[in-house]
């Protein structure tokens, strides 16, 4: 039996991606109630631990009598960073996942039973063995979560009060001209500093508006931000796209199921000679793909560039026909469905005596695709010294470039990536089998 196997691509529909974000700043304290609604969800799985790994997630490190990874969680956010890791009493902040050794993906199950995460939380309440987030990592593995939503301004403020305490001179000097000292030392300026940046905020539900928060250092010492009226020759703060990479992929197990029972193809059992026969079919297989955000932020986001991305990433673009501030809110998803259909012609020689049957099958691999995005915070903060004198700078003159980066993670599943197969065989008068052959053709998205 001789088989000769064709495709027709008839029909493509393309897909659409989006992202999120991230950075460091000061440290606050902890709510209870925000440790137990940060926790929830979050959890992304058990990672192994490799010298790389290691390396990857120190950024930030607090080792925490009581540590949990709810407490994690919270002080990771507070910090302006998108990873948690947990292993026994350490707390480990970073912004990029801590390398593709993961256990089980995406199952809450790698963490305790036994497993590779199993290590109890000291501050879990549990005496028995832990069970899922009463786990903090194992001897040779962490547990990681993506910590949730970046409030964007609060951040960045942070980020100043951190670098005015740092060095309350050199901020100064940046945002001050000797003519401006000479006015200030003219007012008596008693030392009070307000810190104000304002923004377009919003929510997942595509809900939005200006958001305008102020810091004061009152005898040195920051207060809380409040906010306040939107103050109208300030610049908005907004997040320019600089890039998104591919961060980790994950295939699941290979599945495969039939689209019908076997057809007859080329019936010679009858024939005096070798019976040549082909015929056309046509399959149609639908594709979905979800790109959604799992750790995002509350301002608005420009493109700076149009960004693609290697292997998978090729087939997805940053959709310019999605509001980018609503796309890369936290919790966002949004899923692609398209079909493709393929034409087969299919020939084959039925010898003398025998029947060709021919039958298709879908062979699917689900894959997932971590991606992190990274934009870079562009716009002007108000200082005011005392009550009346008003400096208006841009955020470049307060903080350095890699204070300005804030970070997005999410994942895009990419669903079924199907193979058609088609299978012949050949059989004898007796129904036995004499020959068996199959074609294959992956269908690609583009």
């Amino acid at each position: 039996m001789t088989v000769s196997f064709t495709s027709l691509l008839v029909i493509i529909l393309a897909s659409t991606i989006s992202a999120e974000s991230l950075a460091t700043g000061g440290s606050k304290e902890i709510d209870p109630l925000a440790q137990v609604q940060a926790i929830a969800g979050l959890f992304d799985g058990c990672y192994g631990d490799t010298e790389k790994s290691l390396n990857a997630v120190k950024n930030y490190h607090q080792s925490l009598h009581k540590n949990t990874n709810a407490i994690c969680v919270s002080i990771c956010l507070d910090n302006g960073f998108v990873i948690a890791a947990t292993r026994g009493a350490d707390c480990y902040c970073s912004n990029s996942l801590p390398i593709p050794v993961r256990y089980l993906s995406y199952e809450k199950e790698s963490a305790g039973n036994g497993g590779p995460c199993s290590i109890k939380c000291p501050g879990a309440y549990t005496k028995r063995d832990c069970k899922g987030d009463e786990c903090c990592g194992g001897e040779d593995s962490y547990s990681v979560y993506i910590v949730g939503e970046t409030e964007v301004l609060g951040q960045l403020i942070d980020r100043i009060v951190t670098n005015f305490q740092l060095d309350s001179d050199r901020m100064h000097n940046k945002i001050l001209s000797t003519n401006d000292k000479a006015a200030l030392e003219c007012q008596c300026f008693n030392g009070e500093i307000s810190i104000i940046l304002t923004a377009m905020t919003i929510n997942s539900n595509g809900e939005g508006g200006i958001k305008t928060l102020k810091v004061q250092f009152i005898d040195g010492k920051p207060t809380k931000p409040t906010e306040i009226e939107p103050i109208e020759d300030l610049k908005e703060t907004h997040l320019i796209m600089k890039s998104i990479e591919k961060l980790l992929q994950s295939e699941e197990p290979i599945f495969e199921e039939a689209f019908a029972n076997w057809d007859i193809l080329c019936d010679n059992y009858f024939g005096d000679s070798g019976l040549e026969c082909s015929k056309e079919f046509e399959q149609t297989v639908g594709f979905e793909q979800t790109f959604s955000v799992e750790h995002g932020m509350d301002i608005s986001i420009t493109f700076g560039l149009e960004v693609t991305g290697n292997a998978l990433f090729v087939e997805t673009t940053v959709s310019f026909e999605i509001s980018a501030a609503y796309s890369y809110t936290n919790g966002y998803s949004k899923t692609t469905s398209s079909e493709q259909s393929e034409s087969f012609g299919i020939a084959v020689e039925a010898e003398k005596g025998t029947k060709v049957e021919v039958r298709f099958f879908k062979s699917d691999q689900p894959v997932k695709v971590k991606w992190r995005a990274t934009f870079l915070a562009d716009g002007n903060v108000l200082i005011r010294y005392g009550g009346t004198f008003d400096k208006i700078v841009d955020l470049s003159r307060v903080l350095t470039y890699d204070q300005r980066e804030i970070f997005a993670l999410g994942t895009i599943d990419y669903g079924e990536r199907p193979t058609i197969i088609a299978r012949t065989r050949a059989l004898d008068k007796d129904g036995n089998i004499i020959s068996m052959s199959e074609e294959m053709k992956e269908l690609q998205l583009k």
